[in-house]
């Protein structure tokens, strides 16, 4: 898949998921993201985990 691919197929994935008010895990987010509805038509983060670099 190209890059400009899997952006567009992404955007879609947020869109859909927020139209539904369902949740979406990004597995190719780095580091992977899970994202929730806000309740506002919206997702947001569902929790905000920063990789140990210690």
């Amino acid at each position: 898949m190209q890059p400009s691919q899997a952006k567009a197929a992404l955007q879609l994935a947020r869109a859909l998921a927020a139209q539904h008010c369902v949740g979406l895990y990004e597995a190719s987010a780095s580091p992977a993201a899970v994202r929730l509805p806000d309740g506002n038509n919206g997702l947001q983060a569902a929790f905000d985990c920063k990789p140990d670099m210690g």
